[in-house]
């Protein structure tokens, strides 16, 4: 995490991924599929120095493996 000394988040880096999806919205406009937005804003992303990637999985908890009662979670960010 790019934190300072501290602990806020590095200003720099709260700039430039708002920028980068502003940049690839007003390039591109309106109209095009979701995947030429998602490709477009991965792209600039890294242009601007931010490692970034799309669609990653992840293990997801099963339904067996959480004790009956308790919530299972429907989102993950």
């Amino acid at each position: 995490m790019n934190t300072d000394e501290r602990g806020y988040f590095d200003d720099a880096m709260t700039e430039r991924a708002p920028g980068a999806i502003f940049e690839v919205s007003n390039t591109l406009g309106a109209g095009f599929l979701e995947k030429v937005y998602q490709r477009a804003l991965l792209h600039e992303l890294r242009l601007r120095g931010i490692r970034a990637a799309a669609e990653v999985s992840f293990p997801r908890p099963t339904l067996s493996a959480s004790k009956k009662g308790s919530p299972s979670p429907t989102l993950f960010a």
